[in-house]
């Protein structure tokens, strides 16, 4: 599994602004790491920032037995949605 980080909701960020309601608590995710949490519950959980890395990490993955979560640090600007 491929989970992108980007520390935040930021398409509910979006969509509230959007809606004219900035600042809605709760949508700032900044000590979320994927990874440890996929770790903790026993599977292998690992960081891939560059495309060569996340390559890598989706070859090893196919002949790992068991789940891997593979979390990739993301920009977290969000377009305006319009």
């Amino acid at each position: 599994m491929i989970v992108p980080n980007n520390h935040e909701y930021g398409i509910l960020e979006a969509f509230a602004t959007f809606q004219k309601n900035p600042g809605v608590p709760g949508l700032d995710l900044p000590g979320l790491k994927p990874h440890l949490l996929a770790q903790g519950y026993g599977a292998t959980g690992l960081v891939a920032s560059t495309a060569a890395q996340v390559r890598c990490a989706l070859a090893e993955a196919w002949d790992r037995p068991g789940p891997t979560v593979i979390e990739v640090p993301i920009n977290a600007a969000t377009p305006p949605l319009v």
